[in-house]
């Protein structure tokens, strides 16, 4: 659970489970995340926030997968990644990089899972902090 003032935005690692506004005028987050050795979180009442979905179909074709399987001596399901939600939290000045931020991830996700093995969780956030 993270409590904060009640215009932060929050982002931390795993899946958002629940959201509360408290009586004092905060908010309450609770984010869950199974199998993991770090969690990291951030506020700012600022932040620009960006969705989008690394989709293992849309966004690796089927003769990527197929080369990768023959490289691998592995088949297709074996080296199929798996669909992640992106969350960008961007500060507004800065708000014209979201698509760059959104391409990196999805390089990232795409590349490193094909190469080395699948993103294991359901969600990935990219942070730009504030200034200092």
């Amino acid at each position: 659970d993270i409590t904060v003032p009640g215009d932060y935005i929050v982002g931390a690692t795993g899946v958002r489970t629940a959201e509360r506004t408290n009586a004092n005028g905060t908010r309450t987050y609770t984010y869950g995340q199974d199998d993991i050795h770090d969690f990291a979180w951030t506020a700012d009442p600022d932040y620009v926030v960006v969705k989008a979905k690394f989709s293992a179909a849309a966004d690796v074709t089927p003769a990527e997968y197929a080369r990768i399987a023959t490289l691998l001596g592995r088949t297709a399901d074996d080296v199929k990644l798996s669909d992640v939600d992106i969350t960008v939290l961007l500060q507004p000045s800065r708000r014209q990089q979201a698509q760059r931020h959104i391409d990196a991830a999805k390089a990232g996700l795409k590349w490193y899972g094909l190469w080395y093995g699948r993103y294991p969780y359901k969600t990935l956030t990219v942070v730009d902090p504030a200034p200092g």
